[in-house]
């Protein structure tokens, strides 16, 4: 069948159904004349309700994606034009919670302006994505959100391309070099600043950044200068990034917790080893930031006793730690509302000037911090 529904997923299931089922046709995999599965096998095999399966028929059938034959079956319809109101949007992580909650975001926003969407998955991968592009133009899409694969280099050659052709794009979560783009993310310089603000206010003025070897990605970027500017702001000297793990590759929650003897493993038991002083950390992300907290306990030192650590994401396996984790806070529901409402009125504005968004993000202070008498009193 290919489909699949995600039962953990806040986006009803009725409505990864319909999503899915769509995707199946506008990607010509269930071409005209097609016969549907039965209700009694979307329920068997996908596991979901009657009631769910009806309704995600029901929708597609009012959006004239498949016609229902007495006694016959659901059957897929001619189509002679394409969807004047589709929108595309690919991410790279669909398992991803965060991106779930840019993707419901996404698809409320679009269905209150008359909308529909065709999602797909680039999986990181920056040559699926330019296929999922094309196809996207091939079915059309009137506006395409992009949340770009990771490369060293991004070659923006391939998006000029799409949008000369009349398609507007918005990019989520990061910039490019090379193309002036629309972008919607979080106020990742903020939410950094405000973090070492903290550190400095209550833990250490001894603060360090740790990352994967990917500052050429906007976000990251932002958060390492916002810890930049922070320390300098306070009088102290900033540190050069420290970098663990591989290069160019984004980290992902199924990497926590990390193999004992791993490169990252080893490169992270080096950094703490490495100055046995009182110290804080910035991490690039929440995963970073538990697979420190996890060496160190392996390592002996106490969280936050011997050493604070400030992640960012606010996952919720961060909450539910040993040591709760203090994180930054993003708001990827507005990140996907927001970025369909630039594109939507892209849309009908292709003549002004290109903006990024930054949305508010919120330090949620948990355990893995020091709190001075004054911070925990406030």
């Amino acid at each position: 069948m290919n489909i699949e529904i995600d039962h953990d997923s806040k986006i009803p299931k009725h409505t990864q159904l319909f999503d899915q089922i769509g995707n199946m046709i506008k990607t010509n995999r269930w071409s005209e004349g097609f016969k549907l599965p039965s209700e009694n096998q979307f329920q068997s095999e996908l596991g979901v309700s009657r009631s769910t399966v009806r309704q995600a028929l029901q929708a597609a059938m009012n959006e004239g994606l498949i016609e229902k034959i007495m006694g016959k079956g659901s059957f897929v319809c001619g189509r002679n034009e394409k969807d004047s109101n589709l929108l595309g949007i690919i991410t790279s992580a669909f398992e991803s919670p965060y991106h779930q909650q840019i993707l419901l975001g996404t698809e409320e926003e679009a269905r209150k302006r008359g909308f529909n969407i065709m999602f797909g998955n680039s999986h990181h991968d920056i040559l699926e994505e330019q296929v999922l592009l094309e196809q996207f133009k091939d079915h059309g899409v009137k506006g395409i959100l992009l949340w770009p694969a990771i490369q060293d280099i991004y070659d923006s050659k391939f998006l000029l391309k799409i949008r000369e052709s009349g398609i507007p794009i918005v990019l989520l979560d990061r910039m490019i070099s090379g193309g002036d783009f629309d972008s919607v993310m979080s106020d990742n310089f903020s939410g950094s600043y405000d973090a070492t603000k903290f550190l400095i206010e209550n833990a250490s003025r001894d603060i360090y950044f740790v990352s994967r070897s990917i500052l050429s990605i906007t976000s990251i970027s932002e958060r390492f200068r916002g810890y930049q500017q922070a320390m300098r702001d306070y009088g102290y000297r900033p540190y050069d990034p420290v970098l663990v793990g591989e290069e160019n590759r984004e980290l992902s929650l199924n990497e926590f917790p990390l193999t004992e003897g791993s490169d990252e493993y080893c490169g992270i038991v080096d950094f703490l080893q490495s100055n046995p002083r009182k110290k804080a950390v910035i991490a690039m992300n929440d995963v970073m930031a538990l697979n420190i907290m996890e060496v160190a306990r392996s390592e002996g030192i106490s969280i936050p006793g011997e050493l604070s650590v400030f992640g960012f994401d606010n996952r919720e396996i961060g909450a539910s730690y040993c040591v709760p984790l203090t994180t930054v806070a993003q708001d990827a529901y507005q990140i996907g509302a927001e970025a369909t409402r630039l594109l939507i009125n892209r849309i009908f504005n292709s003549t002004s000037e290109c903006v990024t968004v930054k949305v508010p993000v919120e330090l949620i202070i948990r355990d893995s911090v020091h709190q001075n008498s004054v911070s925990k009193n406030r």
